[in-house]
Parts: C-alpha cells; structure tokens; sequence
C-alpha cells in the first residue's frame, strides 16, 4: 500500500516536473533569440546570410552551434520523456510527426506559436484520451486540418509576402 502511494506521488511530481522544465526552457530560449547578441545573429542568419557573412560572422559556425544547441535540446526532451513513455522501436516516427504538426498548427518562425501548438496538443490528446479514446490520434489531425482552412499560416504565423 505504501509503495503504490510513493509510485502515484513520484508520476504526479514527475509530471509537475516536466511542466516547470518545459517552461523554464521555452523562456530560456525565448530570452536567448530575443534579448541576446547571440539571438539577433541567428535571427540574421536565418533571414539574409549573405549579408551576415559580409559583416565578418562565420555563418557555418552560427548554423553549426545551432544545430548542436537543437541537438542538446532534443536530447534533453528524450531523456526527460523516457521515464513517462515507454519507448519502443518505431516511435520515432510518430514523435516526428507530432512536431510536425506543432510546427504547423503554431505557425512557421513563431516560438511562442510552436509553444502553444504543443500545449494545444496536448490538452487535446488529454481530452481525448479521456473522452474518446479510439479518436484520439484523429484529433490531432483535425485540428491541425481545421487551422490550415481557418489560418493556413499557422495561428502565430505570418502570411507570406508575395
């Protein structure tokens, strides 16, 4: 009996635990592309690199540390959700499509929309888990699909300029 009470605590404090990690890491990065010197040249190198080399940045440098930075990020992500998930061969295709999705229903370019989306998610596979467990996974797909008809641009995305 006490053993299921000390499981039951542990999964509840480890979830509370990955909620405040995953926002003290969504600020943490959002401080670093806005508030940083470090940010705005990632910022540059996203947008016009050409120009970013001409004033003396070693762009290859700028997308290499990036792409570790990710790296760590997603490393991090997996060995925080390993204890929560039972992993399996396979499931790296179905996490790929969930970030997918995120990125979609966010919008392309917006941090705070790939926040939300997430959130979005999943709540929404909370939900339906909870209320309609053979739908769950279409859930998902239905509203990414009703955002696209309603902003195909994402919910924090920009149209594109023509």
């Amino acid at each position: 009996m006490f053993l299921m009470v000390l499981l039951i605590l542990g999964i509840r404090m480890l979830g509370l635990f990955l909620c405040v990690v995953g926002v003290v890491v969504a600020v943490g990065v959002w401080f670093i592309f806005q508030r940083t010197r470090w940010g705005r040249v990632i910022r540059a190198a996203t947008q016009d690199r050409e120009m970013l080399s001409a004033l003396g940045v070693n762009v290859p440098l700028v997308y290499l540390i990036v792409f570790c930075g990710g790296a760590a990020l997603a490393g991090l992500g997996g060995a925080l959700a390993a204890p929560a998930l039972a992993l399996r061969p396979g499931m790296d295709a179905e996490i790929i499509v969930e970030c997918f999705i995120v990125v979609i229903v966010g919008g392309l370019g917006s941090l705070w929309g790939a926040f939300i989306g997430a959130l979005l998610i999943g709540q929404l596979r909370a939900v339906g888990l909870y209320i309609v467990p053979e739908w769950e996974l279409a859930l998902i797909y239905l509203l990414m699909i009703v955002i696209l008809v309603w902003r195909p641009w994402g919910l924090f995305g920009r149209p594109q300029a023509n």
